[in-house]
C-alpha cells in the first residue's frame, strides 16, 4: 500500500505540539461533520484535497497545512479557530481575511489514542474545526479526516504501582508488554531513549508477536516517573516509520516504612490510657532524622523514645480512651534524610473502647 507522504508542512514551536490523542471514529463513534455541508454564511473556502490525509502512518508529531480561502465581497474576523480534540494545535488561532486572500494554517496532531492502546492497524479518524467571531458564533466548520495506520497493535504501556510499587535502592521488577506488528514492517527495532533501566526487545517471525521488557535502575528518586521508549518499525524497502512510544510510568516509594506498618492500640476500658511503640525505619540503614512527628487529632500523642536508636527513631504513639468501639486517628512522620531528600508517612492509629461489662471484642 502506497503511504502519502506528509505534504505542506510547515515548521513552529514543538511547545505547542498537542499531547492527547487522536478522535478515532471506529473505536469511538465520533460524528464527523461534512464540511461540504457547511450552512454557515458563506465565504471561507477549504479545498476537498487539503481535508483529506489520506493514509498516514502514526505520529506524535503530524504537521499538515491548510489555505483558507475568503471567496465573499467582505472581511471576515476569525478570533479562534476551535478543534474538536486536544490532539490538534492549529497556528495561527486567529486571523482576518479580506475578500478573495488566503490564510495558510499549519496545524499539528498527535495520531496516537489518549488511552495508548492502538485499536487496530488502519482505524478512520476525523477531527472539525470550528472557525469562530468575536461573540464566539460560528463562521464556518470543516472537517479534516483520513485513515492511521498503526506499526504496532496493542497496549504500550508497563505501569509500575499498586502491588508492583517501586522502593528506592530495591532492584527494579522486571515487567513487559506484548504488541503485534504490521504485516509489512520487516523489523522492529529500539530507538534512543532516556530510560534509567534495560530495555531489551524480543520478536517473533515476520508480522508477528513482539515484546518490550523493561527493568528499572536501583536508586530511582522518590516519586512519580515517566519514560517513553520507542519503537521503529522497518519497512521491507528499509524505510524508518516515526517513533512508536510505549509509555513507562509508576511510582517509586521511599524506603521509609513505620515498623509495625499497622498501628494498633491495645484494647482498653473508657477513660484508660494505652500506649504502643513505633519506630521510623530505614530500609537501605542509611540515616534519617524525623523533622516532625503529630498527630493529626487530639485524642493522640506522639513521644520521641530515642533518636539514635538502629534502624531509626523510636516514638511511643499513645491515647486516652475517651469512647466505646473502634475509633481512627492518624498520626504524621515528616523525615530528611542524609542527601537532602525526604518525605512523609501518615498511618491510621486503631483503637478499641471496650464498654462497660465487655471483656473482648
Amino acid at each position: 500500500m502506497d503511504l502519502p507522504a506528509v505534504q505542506r508542512s510547515s515548521e513552529w514551536s514543538p511547545g505547542l505540539i498537542a499531547t492527547a490523542g487522536i478522535v478515532a471514529v471506529s473505536t469511538l463513534g465520533f460524528l464527523l461533520f461534512d464540511s461540504r455541508g457547511t450552512t454557515a454564511p458563506p465565504g471561507l473556502h477549504v479545498d476537498e484535497d487539503a481535508l483529506d490525509l489520506g493514509t498516514v502512518w502514526a505520529r506524535s508529531d503530524f504537521q499538515w497545512t491548510v489555505p483558507v480561502e475568503n471567496r465573499s465581497s467582505r472581511t471576515i474576523v476569525v478570533s479562534h479557530v476551535e478543534a474538536s480534540c486536544a490532539c490538534t494545535n492549529v497556528k495561527p488561532s486567529s486571523f482576518t481575511l479580506r475578500p478573495t486572500s488566503r490564510q495558510q494554517l499549519a496545524l499539528r496532531l498527535n495520531l496516537f489514542p489518549p488511552t495508548g492502546v492502538t485499536p487496530g492497524y488502519i482505524t478512520n479518524f476525523g477531527v472539525s474545526l470550528d472557525f469562530r467571531d468575536e461573540n464566539g458564533r460560528r463562521i464556518a466548520q470543516k472537517t479534516l479526516h483520513g485513515r492511521v495506520r498503526y506499526p504496532l497493535v496493542g497496549s504500550p504501556v508497563i505501569t509500575y504501582y499498586g502491588p508492583d510499587q517501586l522502593v528506592e535502592h530495591t532492584p527494579g521488577l522486571e515487567k513487559r508488554c506484548e504488541l503485534r506488528r504490521d504485516y509489512e514492517l520487516t523489523d522492529v527495532i529500539l530507538g534512543e531513549h532516556d530510560f534509567p533501566g534495560t530495555a531489551r526487545l524480543e520478536k517473533a517471525g515476520v508480522g508477528s508477536t513482539v515484546w518490550l521488557s523493561v527493568r528499572p535502575f536501583d536508586g530511582l528518586r522518590p516519586g512519580r516517573f515517566e519514560y517513553d521508549i520507542p519503537l521503529v518499525g522497518i519497512l521491507e524497502d528499509g524505510t524508518h516509520l516515526p517513533d512508536f512510544p510505549v509509555r513507562i510510568n509508576g511510582w517509586v516509594g521511599a524506603d521509609v516504612k513505620l515498623v509495625p506498618s499497622r498501628l494498633s492500640l491495645p484494647l482498653a476500658r473508657i477513660g484508660e490510657t494505652v500506649r504502643m511503640t513505633v519506630q521510623v525505619h530505614s530500609q537501605s540503614g542509611e540515616p534519617l532524622r524525623v523533622k516532625e512527628a503529630a498527630a493529626l487529632t487530639d485524642a493522640v500523642a506522639v513521644t520521641l523514645l530515642d533518636e539514635e536508636a538502629a534502624g531509626g527513631p523510636l516514638y511511643e504513639v499513645s491515647k486516652t480512651i475517651n469512647a466505646g468501639g473502634a475509633v481512627d486517628d492518624n498520626v504524621r512522620f515528616i523525615f530528611e534524610k542524609h542527601d537532602g531528600t525526604g518525605g512523609s508517612i501518615t498511618a491510621a492509629v486503631r483503637s478499641y473502647g471496650l464498654a462497660t461489662g465487655e471483656t473482648s471484642r
